[in-house]
């Protein structure tokens, strides 16, 4: 649990800092725990869903805890109910609690068009690099969004600019700042 922020706070070194959110209890142990075991001191983990308000919301939990999602599931009898905490990033930006980003991923299980609109401020003003799972559920949102604040999409495998909305699928892809 929680790989990439593990990967990245090894590759920023002891001088750079990550971010991480983790609303579901028992994958925050995990990821605690791999931090701890990894020696790392450099990442602060929030125990909240990033999403467009400060709240509270029901996350969907499947067999594979890895995709739980605010999203999906939700047809899915044998997934389980958490409430959790939600927050919206541009709040923890303006309230002090969290630097402007100059890299941020999202890979959300489909709530990204949800954490993009809550944080539309910190992106317009901190232009970071983007890196999104981008799903069917959060593609429109984060489609329009990016492209009006002058982001430039590209598909993260091929390396291809993407620049027309139905090439914008299921995929990861890097936003950059024009």
């Amino acid at each position: 649990m929680g790989y990439v922020s593990l990967s990245l706070a090894k590759r920023v070194g002891p001088s750079g800092h990550v971010f991480a959110f983790e609303p579901v209890p028992r994958n925050l142990d995990l990821l605690r725990t791999n931090i701890e075991n990894n020696r790392l001191l450099n990442i602060q983990v929030f125990d909240v869903a990033a999403s467009d308000r400060r709240g509270e919301t029901v996350i969907r939990c499947s067999d594979n805890l890895s995709m739980a999602s605010l999203i999906w599931h939700r047809n899915d009898p044998s997934s389980v109910e958490l409430i959790v905490n939600t927050v919206a990033i541009d709040d923890l930006v303006e309230a002090g609690d969290l630097p402007k980003p100059k890299f941020v991923k999202v890979d959300v299980e489909g709530a990204e068009g949800l954490v993009l609109l809550g944080m539309r401020r910190t992106v317009a003003t901190a232009k970071p690099v983007l890196f999104i799972e981008t799903t069917d559920a959060g593609r429109e949102t984060t489609w329009q969004l990016l492209c009006d604040l002058g982001y430039r999409c590209q598909a993260a495998v091929t390396g291809k600019w993407i620049s027309v909305f139905e090439e914008y699928r299921h995929s990861d892809f890097l936003w950059l700042p024009s």
